[in-house]
């Protein structure tokens, strides 16, 4: 077991090496264009302008029922159908 220590580190170290020397460069292209957007929002986008959900899209007319699941209020069965005097029959001979 002893034999396979030192690969055991060194492999880690290699990789941890490898990782940063890939990494470290894309984090800081990252830092840049963040830095750069929030320049470019402070330049363009004046300071009162308001962000708020009540500058949102217009509110859909209130004609309707306020629920979207509900239909209005629900049918009930007339007293003819809960009898069941309105079914037809075919054997009326």
């Amino acid at each position: 077991m002893s034999d396979y220590t030192l690969v055991i580190i060194i492999t880690f170290i290699a990789f941890t090496a490898l990782a940063a020397l890939l990494l470290v460069p894309v984090y800081r292209f990252l830092q840049r264009e963040e830095e750069a957007s929030k320049r470019m929002t402070d330049q363009f986008v004046p300071e009162d302008f308001d962000v708020s959900p009540t500058n949102g899209p217009a509110k859909p007319p209130s004609d309707g029922p306020a629920d979207p699941s509900s239909d209005g209020p629900s049918e009930q069965p007339s007293d003819e159908s809960k009898d069941g005097s309105d079914r037809t029959s075919d054997n009326d001979s």
